[in-house]
C-alpha cells in the first residue's frame, strides 16, 4: 500500500515537473513572440543626421549660401554613391543636414546649436560661417563633447582658445595670412612706383581684426608704413569719412579685412571721394562671384586672396560639376565645404563608427586627407603649425569684369595691374 502510495505521490511530482516546465516555456514564447511580432521595432537607421546653422540672412548671407552649395553638393555625390559606409552597423548610411538660419548672429547660432544636439539629437555637427559665430558656437560643442570641424572660420584665436573637439578643417589657414603674397609682392616693386604708406580698414570682429593684426605684422616686415588704422562696427553702411581720413593720411593702398558688404561700401566710398589709390586690397567680397554682378566696372582693379584654383583633378570635376549645377564659378568657400565633408566621410569610414571621440582621435592622428586642395593634415592644425606658413592663399584681381589669378606667377592667369587707374580714366 506504501509503494503504491510512494508511486502515486512521485508521478503527480513529475506530472507537476512537467507541467511547470509547459507553462514556463509557454511564458518564454509568449515573450518572445511578443517581443519579435508584437512591439514596434525602431526603424533602422538610414541616415547620418548633421546639424549646422549657416547665414542665409544678415551680413554673410552670400559667403554662406556659397558655403552651403558647396555642402549641399557633396551630400548630392556621397548619396548618389549610396552614403558613407559605418561598420559597426555593417552598411551604408545616406547623409542629410538639418539646417537653421542664424541670422549672421552669433548668439543666435549658439542657441540654435544646442537645439540641434538636445532637441534634433543629430549625430554630429559642423562649424557655421564667419569665426565671429564659430567663436559662440566653440564653447556649446565643448561642453556637449561633440567634434565640430570647422572650414569657415580662420580667426588664429578660435584655434588658440584650448578647446578639444573645434579644430580647423580647412587648408590655406588663418585669417592673418591672407594678404601675405599680396605685401610680398607690394615690397618688390621697382622703386620709382612702391608705394610707401597703408591705411588698414576692418570690421571690429573675430576674422577682419585677425586680417588686420597680420597686416601690420607684414606692414612692418616689408618696410611699409601705416599711416591709419581703423576698426568699424558691424553693420556700418557708411565709409566716406573712413575713406577720407585714408587718403588725408597720405596712404597710397588700401588693406581691408571685410566681408562682401563692407569690401563693397569701401570701393564705393572711394568713388563718391573720387580717390583712386594705387591698390586696394579686400577679403571675401572680391573673392566672390557676385562681385562683379553687383559692383560691374567699379569693381575692377580690387585684389583679394581665395585658397581655391582647381588645379587638382579633384578641384576641378568640383569646379566642372559646381559651374554646370548652380550656373555659376564656385568661391572658396563652396570648395572649403566640399572638402570638408570629403574629410568626414574619409574619417568615419576609416573608424567604422560615429563615436565622437573615436572620430577626433582619427583627425588629430596626422593622417593625410584627400581634398579638393590635394591633400590635408588636420591634426597640425591644433597648434597652427601648418596653418601660418608657407603661405597657401592666391592673390586674385578683378581686371574687365572678372576675376583672375595673379600671383604667384606659377598660377597666374593675367599679371596684376598697378597702379590702379583713376576714376576719371575709367570713365566714372
Amino acid at each position: 500500500m506504501r509503494k503504491l502510495l510512494y508511486s502515486k505521490n512521485a508521478i503527480a511530482k513529475t506530472q507537476a515537473i512537467i507541467i511547470a516546465a509547459i507553462i514556463i516555456i509557454a511564458v518564454i514564447a509568449g515573450a518572445a513572440y511578443y517581443y519579435f511580432f508584437m512591439i514596434p521595432k525602431a526603424p533602422a537607421k538610414e541616415y547620418i543626421v548633421i546639424g549646422r546653422t549657416l547665414a542665409f540672412t544678415g551680413k554673410y548671407s552670400k559667403p554662406a549660401l556659397m558655403a552651403r552649395k558647396g555642402w549641399d553638393l557633396w551630400m548630392e555625390d556621397v548619396n548618389a554613391k549610396g552614403g558613407i559606409y559605418v561598420k559597426e552597423l555593417g552598411r551604408r548610411l545616406k547623409v542629410k543636414t538639418i539646417y537653421y538660419d542664424d541670422e549672421s548672429d552669433p548668439s543666435t547660432a549658439a542657441e540654435l546649436y544646442r537645439k540641434l544636439i538636445e532637441v534634433d539629437k543629430v549625430d554630429l555637427i559642423v562649424g557655421p560661417y564667419a569665426s565671429s559665430v564659430n567663436y559662440a558656437v566653440q564653447p556649446i560643442a565643448e561642453s556637449y563633447k561633440m567634434i565640430m570641424p570647422i572650414c569657415e572660420g580662420t580667426s588664429t584665436k578660435l584655434y588658440t582658445r584650448g578647446f578639444k573637439y573645434s579644430f580647423m578643417c580647412g587648408a590655406g589657414g588663418v585669417a592673418s595670412h591672407y594678404h601675405y603674397r599680396f605685401f610680398e609682392w607690394l615690397s618688390k616693386l621697382p622703386s620709382d612706383i612702391r608705394p610707401k604708406k597703408i591705411a588698414i580698414l576692418a570690421e571690429d570682429t573675430a576674422f577682419p581684426r585677425s586680417v588686420a593684426e597680420g597686416a601690420k605684422e607684414f606692414a612692418a616686415e616689408f618696410g611699409f608704413e601705416v599711416v591709419y588704422e581703423e576698426y568699424y562696427p558691424k553693420g556700418t553702411t557708411d565709409f566716406v569719412p573712413i575713406v577720407t581720413k585714408a587718403r588725408d593720411a597720405g596712404a597710397e593702398v588700401l588693406v581691408c579685412g571685410t566681408y562682401f558688404p563692407d569690401a563693397a561700401g569701401i570701393v564705393r566710398a572711394c568713388k563718391e571721394i573720387g580717390w583712386a589709390p594705387k591698390a586696394i586690397f579686400c577679403t571675401v567680397g572680391p573673392a566672390l562671384p557676385e562681385w562683379g554682378t553687383e559692383l560691374g566696372s567699379d569693381g575692377d582693379y580690387v585684389f583679394s586672396a581665395t585658397d581655391f584654383v582647381p588645379i587638382t583633378p579633384e578641384g576641378k570635376e568640383f569646379y566642372e560639376k559646381f559651374k554646370k549645377k548652380y550656373g555659376i564659378e564656385p568661391s572658396y568657400h563652396a570648395a572649403r565645404d566640399y572638402s570638408m565633408g570629403m574629410m568626414l566621410q574619409q574619417a568615419i569610414e576609416a573608424v567604422g563608427s560615429l563615436d565622437q571621440d573615436k572620430l577626433l582621435e582619427y583627425f588629430m592622428s596626422g593622417v593625410k586627407f584627400k581634398t579638393l586642395f590635394g591633400e590635408i593634415t588636420i591634426g597640425s592644425y591644433r597648434d597652427l603649425k601648418g596653418i601660418t606658413w608657407p603661405p597657401s592663399y592666391y592673390i586674385v584681381q578683378w581686371q574687365n569684369g572678372k576675376m583672375v589669378v595673379v600671383l604667384p606667377e606659377d598660377y597666374a592667369q593675367a599679371k596684376p595691374i598697378f597702379p590702379m587707374p583713376s576714376w576719371e580714366e575709367r570713365g566714372g
